[in-house]
């Protein structure tokens, strides 16, 4: 059906043009009459006109605007069947451009979305792969025997003002009363008597512990983390003794087995073996010192970091490191303000660098005031490095939590802190492979902050911290073995 309007000089017919329902046509009719309702209804065997010209049209007079409307309304209301209504050629190029516009974008962004999560997919699989195949071992070696080893295993005095001057310890002065009871107090890494490892290499386990076996859980995944005393961005050191000292060393163990995230911490004045080189970086001895000096014989940079990692997975009877990545500690307050600041009960009462803290008193901690609260030590005391560690194993707990959450809403977070921080980390970690940590770690639960057990040695110019050896290798058990049953 059609609408025709009749022109009032009866030789051409106007076009409905302001109606997107209305097509003109011509009209020849030399009726000069107004067309009533019933006399503008041709129907499809209508004769009246020649041919059948206008069958189905329906002729409305200009002047009487009712039947304009009244026929407008009855062809919205008709049957798609019953109207040919027909839009004009403009109004249909505009929506079919709107219509490509539209699927344009729709297409971009399902592009996009298909080809961000094709990436993270790729460096999470490349991550994971390129993580797990640079361990620093295959496996802990809890039966070790330092003395085959062939290196020197005396204990020395390093100065921690000048790493060139340095002693040897005479054992046999040195005061071991506060060593504890003796039993693996000299940290040489010599396995106790209650561990005998499996001596087939086909055994469904690894060593025998407590008359219990247990296997190495591979797929456990290491990560060391260093806070270097240096409040400024990293740079090359200007000397191989110059590589900063490792006030901070925290081991973060992720377990996929169990999904929990545990942190080791060690203190900083544990005694181990360590690799001394001089100020040209020529290797000069092994000796047993301070662990956080190790970080010190190098570049500041990832030779210091490798150096740092080689002495900590001795410590732990070889335990596969998987990473390590060395912050100074100038970017405590840059991460703290990075997740909104952290709230705590503060531990002690202080006051240092123009910030007080209070025992027991709840604060959120801001910019510097994070830096001072996990990095101030009190030197004219003893004992207080585990104050200090104390201080930090809370703080990072707490961090973690918040992180962890902010990550979970938002994971770009990752990205946004590690470019904040940039210029203060020395790490091995590829993008592929924060990627992958970062997907994994917001699955986690954070299970425990474990600080190593041992004695404190006060009688020398500086204090050592005896590991107790028994322990130190049922927390290996614990932590990176699974009971074979």
């Amino acid at each position: 059906m059609k609408i025709i309007k009749k022109t009032p000089d009866n030789d051409e017919s106007s076009c409905i043009t302001d109606s997107p329902m209305v097509k003109s046509v011509d009209n020849n009719s030399n009726n000069s009459n107004s067309v009533t309702d019933e006399e503008s209804v041709l129907s499809d065997d209508s004769d009246e006109e020649d041919d059948g010209l206008l069958d189905g049209v329906i002729m409305i007079d200009p002047e009487n605007d009712s039947d304009y409307t009244d026929l407008l309304d009855d062809v919205e209301n008709a049957d798609d069947d019953e109207v040919d209504v027909i839009a004009p050629i403009e109004t249909k190029k505009k929506k079919s451009k709107i219509k490509k516009a539209f699927l344009i974008i729709l297409g971009t962004i399902l592009t996009f979305v298909l080809v961000l999560g094709a990436t993270l997919l790729i460096m999470r699989i490349t991550g994971k792969s390129s993580l797990y195949g640079r361990a620093n071992s295959s496996g802990p070696n809890l039966t070790r025997d330092e003395a085959s080893d062939g290196t020197d295993s005396n204990e020395i005095d390093i100065n921690l003002d000048d790493m060139g001057d340095m002693s040897t310890i005479d054992n046999s002065t040195q005061n071991n009363s506060s060593a504890g009871d003796g039993s693996g107090s000299n940290n040489t890494g010599t396995s106790s008597n209650n561990i005998v490892k499996a001596t087939d290499k086909n055994a469904e386990y690894d060593v025998i512990y407590n008359d219990e076996k247990y296997a190495y859980n591979e797929d456990i995944i290491t990560l060391l983390v260093l806070g270097i005393d240096n409040t400024q961005p990293v740079a090359p050191a200007k000397d191989g003794l110059s590589g900063g000292q490792s006030d901070s060393i925290f081991l973060v163990v992720m377990n996929p087995h169990t999904m929990v995230m545990d942190i080791i911490a060690i203190p900083r004045d544990t005694i181990t073996k360590l690799w001394i080189y001089d100020a040209q970086g020529n290797f000069i001895q092994t000796g047993n010192a301070q662990i956080c000096l190790q970080h010190g014989y190098g570049d500041a940079m990832e030779i210091s970091n490798e150096r740092a990692l080689k002495a900590v997975s001795y410590l732990m009877y070889d335990i596969p490191i998987h990473s390590v990545t060395s912050i100074n500690m100038g970017a405590v307050g840059m991460l703290n303000d990075a997740i909104g600041g952290v709230t705590l009960e503060s531990l002690e009462t202080f006051d240092y660098a123009g910030f007080s803290y209070v025992q027991g008193k709840t604060i959120t901690l801001k910019g510097n005031m994070a830096y001072e609260y996990v990095h101030y030590r009190d030197c004219t005391r003893h004992n207080t490095a585990s104050e200090r560690l104390a201080r930090q194993r809370q703080y990072i707990s707490l961090f973690i939590d918040k992180a962890l959450s902010a990550v979970k809403d938002d994971l770009g977070t990752v990205t946004d802190v590690y470019n904040i921080i940039n210029d203060y980390i020395v790490t091995d970690l590829s993008i592929d492979e924060i990627v992958y940590l970062a997907s994994e770690a917001i699955s986690y639960d954070f299970g425990e902050f474990i600080s190593l057990e041992g004695t404190l040695d006060t009688s020398m110019r500086y204090e050592r911290y005896y590991l107790d050896e028994e322990k130190l290798q049922n927390l290996i058990i614990k932590i990176f073995y699974e009971k074979v049953e």
